[in-house]
């Protein structure tokens, strides 16, 4: 049996239960554990690729593809729509966002999570350029 996500953490962890019985930890945080975010992939499992392999998104694009994915479903007050819209915005202007094609198992490579990476810094150096 795998070892526990939590048991990996080497700092005690805040514990809380979701209403579906999920558990969520929740590491402390630190201002020094922050990382600029590079980039923002939206996963494609693909059973036949071989590869991974990024797509970037146009401006447009980007937005409407982080609009799909909201935190919570279902909102339909304007003002908070409206302000959904304008965050998504804010991070298309400011983050590369891809749709990543991911090679799909079972069985998943080994360097799957290597390979991941190694798309995503030669995917945010060209968009750097």
């Amino acid at each position: 049996m795998p070892k526990a996500l939590s048991t990996r953490f080497t700092v005690p962890l805040a514990r809380r239960e979701t209403v579906d019985a999920r558990q969520v930890l929740s590491p402390p945080e630190r201002a020094t554990d922050r990382m600029p975010l590079r980039a923002i992939l939206i996963p494609i499992p693909d059973r036949e690729a071989d590869e991974v392999r990024l797509h970037r998104l146009s401006g447009a694009m980007s937005v409407i593809e982080l609009l799909r994915f909201p935190r919570l479903l279902g909102w339909q007050d304007r003002r908070i729509l409206a302000q959904l819209t304008e965050n998504a915005a804010a991070v298309a202007g400011r983050v590369p966002v891809f749709r990543a094609q991911i090679p799909w198992g079972p069985p998943f490579a080994d360097d799957l999570g290597s390979r991941v990476l190694s798309a995503v810094d030669a995917g945010t150096a060209l968009a750097r350029a």
